[in-house]
């Protein structure tokens, strides 16, 4: 953690100096409003990658994480996983002008996949029952 730069640097500059560039383009998952990020076991990766391409969103699909028993239908669903080919080996976008809007709408240390985000913060978003 780099509390100094957290507190001192405007949001929007975070990026520019991050020590772990691309750090935030890997294992992230995707929700929207009309999808909350969830697959059936038996439809992922084909169910994910086609609607990443509905989207035009370069990801690739993966792994399914929080597998949980639908205890009606017997199948299993969980929450996809998804990391960005478009990286270069620096860990920069390689397509960052023409990035997808889900990209531009990240908001530098507003989620724990962000290395500025404040250790409690991380705490907090990982344990959300516990919150009151």
């Amino acid at each position: 953690m780099l509390p100094v730069l957290y507190s001192d640097a405007p949001q929007n500059h975070l990026c520019s100096m991050c020590p772990k560039p691309g750090h935030c383009c890997h294992e992230f998952m995707l929700s929207s409003d009309n999808h909350n990020g969830s697959f059936w076991e038996e439809e992922w990766p084909q169910l994910a990658q086609q609607r990443l391409g509905e989207r035009n969103l370069p990801f690739v699909p993966l792994r399914l994480r929080e597998l949980t028993l639908d205890k009606e239908s017997g199948k299993r669903f969980g929450v996809g996983v998804f990391t960005c080919p478009k990286l270069t080996s620096a860990g920069r976008c390689s397509i960052y002008e023409d990035r997808p809007s889900t990209c531009r709408d990240f908001q530098a240390a507003s989620s724990p996949l962000c290395c500025f985000i404040k250790p409690a913060l991380v705490k907090e978003a990982a344990k959300p029952h516990e919150r009151e």
